[in-house]
């Protein structure tokens, strides 16, 4: 998840009884090509809307813009991923996709050596990774509620504190590579600690800058 933009498709499809809102995490290669092939389809940075989306393991994500053009994205370890998470060997239509099926296939981990850990993050890589996860877990959260009002920041970026203070997170198929929540060293030497208001209102204040428009 480290290094992605967590890009916002809403979904208007016929099968399905009202538009379908998923968080897609893009990376350069993908919003490059959102970019340079969809910019009559994007409602505001980092919102697009679409007509259709399939996912396959063979294809990947399939997307049909509202124009009506195609675009396919096959990320490197999807085939593992789906295998790994047990899905039929089948294609998956718009009305049976759901955000938790997206993000498991996209940040599917596979099973590490003990001890191994993924190396050279650095503390901007840690903070947009921890700003994308404020985002995923509002997004989340208000698709559990009947309550149409948002997430506020300071919740969302309080649970993602409390999950990299205690390690014990509430969507595991969101963590990292080395399977732990990191936290920047900048902010740690600040005394900006997860466990701390310090540290949650330094959080707060990341993702609210880096937010996508509109959200």
């Amino acid at each position: 998840m480290i290094g992605l933009n967590l890009t916002l498709f809403i979904i208007v499809n016929e099968r399905t009884r009202k538009p379908l809102s998923v968080l897609i995490p893009a990376d350069d290669a993908l919003y490059g090509l959102l970019e340079s092939t969809a910019a009559s389809d994007q409602i505001s940075d980092r919102r697009f809307i679409a007509s259709d989306i399939e996912l396959s393991p063979e294809n990947g994500i399939m997307l049909t813009l509202s124009s009506g053009k195609p675009l396919m994205y096959k990320p490197v370890y999807w085939t593992n991923a789906w295998y790994g998470l047990g899905l039929e060997q089948r294609l998956y239509r718009c009305g049976e996709i759901t955000q938790k099926l997206i993000l498991s296939l996209f940040f599917f981990q596979q099973k590490r050596r003990h001890g191994q850990r993924k190396e050279g993050r650095t503390d901007k890589d840690v903070i947009n990774y921890l700003v994308n996860l404020v985002h995923a877990y509002r997004f989340l959260v208000e698709g559990e509620k009947d309550d149409p009002e948002p997430v506020p920041l300071r919740e969302a970026a309080r649970a993602v504190a409390y999950d990299a203070e205690t390690q014990e997170p509430r969507f595991l198929f969101l963590m990292p590579d080395d399977g732990a929540i990191p936290w920047p060293a900048s902010w740690t030497n600040d005394g900006a600690t997860p466990g701390t208001e310090q540290g949650i209102e330094r959080l707060r204040k990341r993702a609210d800058r880096d937010k996508p428009n509109g959200y």
